[in-house]
């Protein structure tokens, strides 16, 4: 089975991830988080090596209903060097489900907007701009430029920009980026101190339209992961736990009880019982 269900990602309602094209993304961004896998187990190094291509397998999936489906989580659909054969068979594919949500995302959201009318009944559109900075962007992405995503995204009423990850930036340019109605960004390194870029961000945007995805138990101590929940906290900002082993009993505890705004809000995690 290609569908895996999902207990904690970077968009917290969805359910499931479904990843049929396989091979090297295009874009080749040095902090690519299929590239970190990449590196620490070998099935994902021969899975996401070599040229693009399909898994078969992956269209044997029934999707049912009632899901919320990440379209090519560890790769993107829209790269320029993606065969259009490979878009509309996944888009085929999806549209015999239509009783679900699903979330496409792309560096290369302009070519998104040519498959505007061909998407499922119920898409969310997605992408991620990093900087207004466009030598960062060609140093570390080969996404897009950033002034390109951010009018592509104009064009879908449903659609989510990410901060991901934060690199330096010019304050009053990239406000005017990423103004969008949902912001999301992480702060998934426990040794980078973000706040000083929080602080500037929220004189502009308001801490309600910001939701931070923060990574636990991937090179970080408990201490360290109460740090980042407690100073997003602090800021108005609404932290989402993501655990990097969902087996862990810890990181599956402290996931629950940040995710749970009511229980985060009123319960310290040293008085926690869940």
């Amino acid at each position: 089975m290609g569908l895996n269900k999902q207990a904690g990602n970077m968009y917290p309602d969805i359910s499931h991830t479904w990843n049929p094209l396989i091979g090297e993304c295009p874009h080749k961004c040095s902090y690519c988080s299929t590239n970190k896998l990449r590196e620490r187990y070998p099935e994902m190094e021969n899975r996401y090596s070599g040229e693009l291509r399909l898994s078969e397998k992956h269209f044997e999936d029934n999707f049912g209903g009632g899901k919320t489906i990440f379209v090519c989580a560890q790769n993107d659909l829209f790269a320029r060097a993606v065969p259009e054969k490979f878009i509309t068979r996944i888009f085929d594919h999806c549209k015999k489900y239509p009783n679900n949500k699903y979330y496409f995302q792309s560096k290369n959201p302009i070519r998104m907007v040519k498959y505007v009318f061909d998407f499922p009944p119920e898409t969310v559109i997605l992408t991620t701009i990093e900087t207004n900075r466009e030598i960062y962007i060609g140093h570390y992405s080969g996404g897009l430029r950033a002034k390109n995503r951010a009018i592509a995204m104009a064009f879908f009423h449903n659609a989510i920009i990410t901060i991901e990850p934060i690199m330096q930036f010019d304050l009053n340019q990239f406000v005017k980026l990423i103004n969008h109605n949902v912001i999301h960004c992480a702060w998934d390194d426990p040794d980078y101190d973000m706040i000083p870029k929080i602080k500037e961000i929220v004189k502009y945007i308001k801490p309600y339209k910001l939701m931070c995805y923060v990574l636990i138990g991937f090179d970080s101590t408990v201490d360290q992961d109460l740090m980042r929940v407690e100073k997003l906290e602090e800021y108005d900002i609404s932290p989402f736990v993501m655990p990097y082993n969902k087996s862990n009993t810890y990181q599956k505890r402290f996931a629950r009880w940040v995710n749970n705004k009511a229980i985060f809000k009123s319960v310290k995690w040293e008085d926690y019982k869940g």
